[in-house]
C-alpha cells in the first residue's frame, strides 16, 4: 500500500502529468478502502495499548503516516475545487493522523523511552509536527508540537537525524511566519546549531 500511495501521489511522472480529478478521487477512495481494510482485519492482539510491544506501536505510526500521505496532496485545494466530496476535510484527517502518532509517540515513551526507537519514527514525527504547525494556536496542536519536538530531542540522543529535523522543523516555522509556544522556541534555541 505504502509503495502504490507513493507511486499514483508522489512519483515524479505523475507531478509532471497531473491525474484528473476524477482518477485522483479514485486512486484516493481505493487507498483508503485498502487501508481501512487493513486496520480492520488486525489481530486483537495488535491493538494500540499501553505496555504493547515496540514495533507494533511503530507499526501504528507508519498506518497514522500513509493516512496522512493519503490526504495531504489534497490540501492544497480549496473546498470549490476539491475532487473530495464536501463532508471529506483533508486537513481534519491529517490533524486527526497527526494526533494519534503524537498519542502513540507518548505510549511509546512510556514504555521504552525514545533513544534507542527505530529511526524510522523521526520521519513519522517530522510529518505529524508539520500538521501541528499547520495547526497552531490550536490547543491540541500546541501541546502536541511541544511534545513532538521534545520527543525528537531526545531521539536525537541516537539518531543525529532527529536534530536535523528539528532544524527543518524551525526553518518551517521561521518561513511560514507561524507564532510558535514558548516552549516550542526555547527548544529550538537550544538545539538549533
Amino acid at each position: 500500500m505504502s509503495g502504490d500511495l507513493l507511486r499514483y501521489f508522489y512519483h515524479p511522472i505523475n507531478l509532471e502529468k497531473p491525474l484528473s480529478k476524477q482518477e485522483e478521487l479514485k486512486k484516493l477512495s481505493d487507498l483508503h478502502t485498502r487501508l481501512e481494510a487493513w486496520r480492520k482485519n488486525l489481530p486483537k492482539e495488535f491493538e494500540p495499548r499501553e505496555g504493547q510491544l515496540a514495533c507494533v506501536l511503530v507499526m501504528h505510526m507508519f498506518y497514522q503516516l500513509l493516512f496522512i500521505h493519503l490526504f495531504r496532496p489534497f490540501l492544497r485545494y480549496k473546498q470549490g475545487t476539491s475532487p473530495l466530496p464536501a463532508h471529506v476535510s483533508p486537513r481534519k484527517l491529517c490533524t486527526q493522523s497527526a494526533a494519534t502518532i503524537s498519542k502513540l509517540l507518548r505510549q511509546y515513551k512510556r514504555t521504552y523511552g525514545l533513544r534507542q526507537i527505530v529511526n524510522l519514527a523521526v520521519y513519522i514525527a517530522h510529518t505529524a509536527c508539520t500538521i501541528h504547525l499547520l495547526n497552531l494556536p490550536e490547543k491540541n496542536a500546541t501541546r502536541d508540537i511541544v511534545h513532538g519536538l521534545k520527543h525528537l530531542e531526545e531521539i536525537a540522543e541516537g539518531w543525529i537525524c532527529a536534530r536535523k529535523t528539528l532544524r527543518i522543523l524551525s526553518i518551517v516555522a521561521q518561513k511560514w511566519r507561524i507564532e510558535l509556544p514558548d516552549e516550542a522556541t526555547k527548544l529550538f534555541e537550544r538545539t538549533d546549531f
